[in-house]
C-alpha cells in the first residue's frame, strides 16, 4: 500500500522495486495486482547489483543522458541493509508540462502579437488615418467652393502643419477671391457710368447731324462723308448701349438675347467705314 501511494503522489515515478542485497526481487510493483502473489526473481545486471550492494544511492541514466533509475539502500535502526528501493524514473509528465509551458507561451505570444497590430491599428487610425480623412473632406469641400471651411486638428504633427498650411491658403484664397470681387464691382461701375455719360455727347452729336442732314447745300461728297459720321455715331450709340446691356447681364437683370449675324455685311460695313478717306 505504501508503494501504491509513492506512485499515485509522484507519476514520475513509473515502478518500484524492493531488491535484497543479493539481488532477489523481493517486491516489485508491476506485480503486485498479480494473482498468486509476488515470484521472486534474481537480478542478473552487474550495474544493478553493484548498485545495490553499495552505501549510497545510485542513479543510472539513459544514452541521452536522462536519469531512468535511482536505487536506494535501506537501513534499519541496527545499521542492517535489508534490502535497496529501486524506482524507474519516467519524464513523460515533465515532457508534457513542457509542451504545455510551450505552447501557452505561444498563446501569449500570439495574443500580444493580436493586441499589438490592435492597438497598431488604433493608434494609426487615430494620428494618421482620422485627422487624413478631415483633411481630405475638408479640401473636398473647399474644391466645391466653400472657402469658409477651417480644419482642426487635436494632434502636433506633419499633419496638424498640414492643415495648418491648408487654413491659410483658404484664407489667402478667400482674400484674393473678394478682391477680385471688388475689382469686378469697380469695372461695372466705371462700364455703367462710361456708358451713362457717353450718352449725353452722343445725344448732341445726333441733334446736330440731323440739322446737317437737313442743309441741302452739301454736295454729294459731303453728303457721303456726313452719312459715314452718322453711322459711325449709330455705332457708337450701339456699342454705349451694349455696355449698359454687358452690366446687366453680369448682374442677371436681363437674359442674353441671341440673333444671327450676317458676317459678309459686317465685314463690308468695317471695311467701307475704316477703310474710306
Amino acid at each position: 500500500e505504501q508503494l501504491a501511494d509513492t506512485l499515485a503522489l509522484n507519476e514520475d515515478i513509473t515502478r518500484v522495486q524492493i531488491i535484497s542485497v543479493e539481488g532477489a526481487i523481493l517486491v516489485d510493483t508491476v506485480a503486485l495486482d498479480r494473482q498468486g502473489g509476488q515470484a521472486v526473481s534474481k537480478i542478473e545486471d552487474p550495474k544493478i547489483l553493484q548498485a545495490v550492494s553499495a552505501n549510497q544511492s545510485t542513479q543510472l541514466a539513459e544514452k541521452n543522458g536522462d536519469i531512468s533509475e535511482i536505487i536506494v539502500p535501506y537501513s534499519d535502526d541496527l545499521g542492517a541493509r535489508p534490502f535497496s528501493i529501486r524506482y524507474f524514473i519516467s519524464y513523460e509528465s515533465i515532457y508534457k508540462d513542457i509542451d504545455r509551458a510551450i505552447l501557452t507561451i505561444g498563446l501569449l505570444a500570439l495574443l500580444v502579437l493580436v493586441l499589438t497590430l490592435v492597438a497598431m491599428t488604433v493608434l494609426v487610425h487615430l494620428s494618421i488615418l482620422n485627422p487624413l480623412g478631415k483633411i481630405v473632406a475638408a479640401a473636398r469641400e473647399i474644391s466645391q467652393g466653400n472657402l469658409q471651411k477651417k480644419i482642426e486638428l487635436a494632434t502636433r504633427d506633419e499633419l496638424a502643419g498640414l492643415a495648418t498650411s491648408l487654413n491659410q491658403m483658404t484664407a489667402v484664397l478667400r482674400k484674393n477671391i473678394e478682391d477680385l470681387k471688388q475689382v469686378d464691382r469697380l469695372k461695372d461701375e466705371f462700364v455703367y457710368l462710361a456708358s451713362h455719360n457717353l450718352r449725353t455727347p452722343l445725344t448732341v452729336i445726333k441733334g446736330y447731324l440731323a440739322v446737317l442732314q437737313d442743309n441741302k447745300s452739301l454736295d454729294s461728297a459731303g453728303k457721303a462723308n456726313l452719312e459715314r459720321v452718322v453711322d459711325g455715331t449709330r455705332q457708337l450709340e450701339t456699342v454705349t448701349e451694349s455696355l449698359v446691356n454687358i452690366v446687366s447681364l453680369e448682374k442677371g437683370k436681363e437674359p442674353l438675347l441671341k440673333s444671327p449675324v450676317d458676317l459678309p455685311e459686317l465685314v463690308r460695313e468695317a471695311g467701307d467705314t475704316l477703310g474710306a478717306k
